[in-house]
């Protein structure tokens, strides 16, 4: 019976050795030890050779062996997320502190609960389509510029009518547009600052949003000029 299992076991061993080399050998021992690595070789009569990330190299006897396993390395990963601590928000992503690396999908998902992964995404969302107000709200008031100085080189007063009136429609369009990204750029960086701040603190309930509610008034603070209005809940 214990020749049938150094069998069963060594052919369990060589099935392992033959999948993807991505993956993490975990020889599990019958004494509670657990060595992680490569399996080098394995049969009866040498046994189980192991190397470690380090280039350690261990042998172990089939009858002091449990079990062995492969580990995905992306779970392996996944399983050190609380390890990297806090985080901090650059554009609409957060990254580690620690090191400077930008969350993975995974990652997120491991460390926001429910509430605060839906809140992020949500902001993120927000955040984005902000950029995308603003972007065309610059394009239209970069138009409504080039129109007002067409207008003053105008050489007949069709053609300066023509270019002040496409000037106005412009700027009309950078005031939506600017105002708009301001608004929504605002709020989805309030929301997301206050996930970022509730994850760091372990879930206190508090967050700052900030929104421009008038573009010629506001070019938002991001852009260095203009004012805005901050609530506080």
């Amino acid at each position: 019976m214990k020749h049938i299992k150094l069998i069963v076991l060594t052919i369990a061993l060589w099935g392992l050795a033959s999948t993807s080399l991505a993956q993490t050998d975990v020889l599990y021992l019958k004494n509670g030890s657990k060595i992680k690595g490569s399996v080098v070789e394995m049969d009866p009569t040498n046994g189980v050779k192991i190397q470690t990330s380090d280039g350690s190299l261990f042998v172990y006897s089939l009858s002091d062996v449990d079990h062995v396993s492969k580990e995905d390395p992306d779970q392996a990963a996944f399983d050190k997320v609380s390890t990297y601590g806090l985080i901090n928000r650059k554009g609409s992503d957060f990254y580690w502190r620690d090191n400077g690396k930008n969350l993975t999908k995974r990652e997120y998902e491991t460390i926001l609960d429910g509430e605060l992964l839906s809140t992020f995404n949500g902001a993120q969302k927000q955040f984005k389509t902000g950029n995308t107000f603003l972007g065309l709200g610059l394009g239209c008031l970069a138009i409504a510029v080039i129109s007002l100085n067409s207008a003053s080189s105008a050489a007949t007063k069709e053609d300066l009518d023509s270019n002040i009136a496409m000037a106005q429609i412009f700027a009309y369009g950078a005031d939506l547009g600017i105002c708009l990204g301001c608004i929504f750029r605002g709020i989805g960086k309030g929301r997301l600052n206050w996930v970022k701040d509730t994850y760091n603190s372990g879930r206190s309930y508090s967050s700052t949003i900030n929104f421009a509610p008038s573009l010629m008034m506001t070019a938002q603070r991001d852009m260095g000029v203009g004012a805005s209005m901050v609530l506080t809940f």
